[in-house]
């Protein structure tokens, strides 16, 4: 069983554990998700099955869009509700033209420190492990892009709703944390719902029960994403048979022998690198690039073989 299911997380379990039971409910051996979600947060979360772990970075890559309640006056040492209050502010008082000003102030590229509780691995352990242990370990700061973020509602005194589109490695843990601190009361996650990752959203997504229930069915093709189908945001190709043997093999092909292409080569070539659907004999071959030569035409180049 090879794909990509676009499971529904519920809150209570990390995403290690679903991943768990994904590979309990349909008895495979190889799986992973494509960005940890926290553990009290519900929402989009796919799963790559079989050598759909392959592609797991790259839809791991894509955007993603979370919807998040924020409570001011509080630091947790955890940044979310189930953490230990380290900060408390009681005389504070916003309106909700104040709270849609802070939050435009982290619109676009913006250095994150992630939370102390977080699954950043610090000389081969978890930072949360670390943190349980005593050891406060803060991890180190990183580039994160917030693309869109939108104030949703204000529940006076405290409570602010608004929906984010960021980059992956954005912790919407440490935005609450930092929002709070630049408001000058602190804050931190009270509720956390991922609605999409990249092509995968709350409307195609399945539970637990529903996964279960249609492998029992024997029909798993309700809930399993093909490898090719999971990659919707790559452009695609297609190589004339007679150089199969020397697509998998590795070997550069001529641009003379790509068939069909869903991007102009032009354009292709343009570009440093532009990762593309490979298809050979009516199967999908993999995922590759072009490689400008001195010769004008270019090659073609698999970059990772998925047969």
């Amino acid at each position: 069983m090879h794909g990509v299911i676009n499971v529904l997380k519920p809150p209570g379990i990390s995403s290690a554990g679903v991943v768990n039971h994904i590979k309990n409910f349909l008895n495979c051996k190889k799986a992973g998700h494509t960005g940890t979600l926290d553990p009290q947060a519900a929402g989009v979360l796919p799963i790559c099955i079989g050598k759909g772990t392959k592609i797991a970075n790259y839809i791991m890559s894509q955007k993603k869009t979370y919807i998040c309640e924020a409570t001011l006056g509080k630091e947790t040492d955890t940044d979310d509700i189930e953490g230990n209050v380290i900060f408390k502010c009681d005389n504070f008082s916003y309106n909700e033209k104040d709270i849609e000003q802070v939050l435009l102030s982290f619109k676009g590229d913006i250095i994150q420190v992630p939370p102390i509780y977080s699954a950043i691995r610090y000389k081969g352990k978890r930072s949360y492990e670390l943190a349980r242990e005593g050891k406060y370990i803060t991890p180190k700061a990183r580039t994160v892009t917030i693309y869109d973020i939108e104030l949703l509602d204000f529940f006076s005194p405290n409570k602010f709703l608004f929906k984010i589109e960021c980059s992956k490695g954005t912790y919407i843990r440490s935005l609450c944390r930092d929002i709070g601190k630049t408001l000058g009361c602190g804050a931190y996650m009270s509720f956390l719902i991922r609605t999409q990752t990249g092509e995968f959203e709350l409307d195609n997504s399945f539970t637990f029960d529903e996964i279960k229930c249609f492998y029992e069915k024997d029909t798993v093709d309700k809930f399993l994403i093909p490898i090719d189908k999971a990659l919707t945001n790559f452009n695609s190709i297609t190589v004339d048979d007679e150089q199969f043997e020397r697509l998998i093999n590795g070997s550069p092909i001529h641009l003379k022998y790509i068939k069909d292409s869903t991007l102009p080569i032009e354009v292709q070539l343009d570009t440093n690198e532009v990762l593309f659907k490979i298809y050979c004999k009516n199967k999908f071959i993999g995922i590759g690039f072009l490689q400008k030569n001195n010769d004008t035409n270019g090659y073609l180049r698999i970059k990772k073989l998925l047969l």
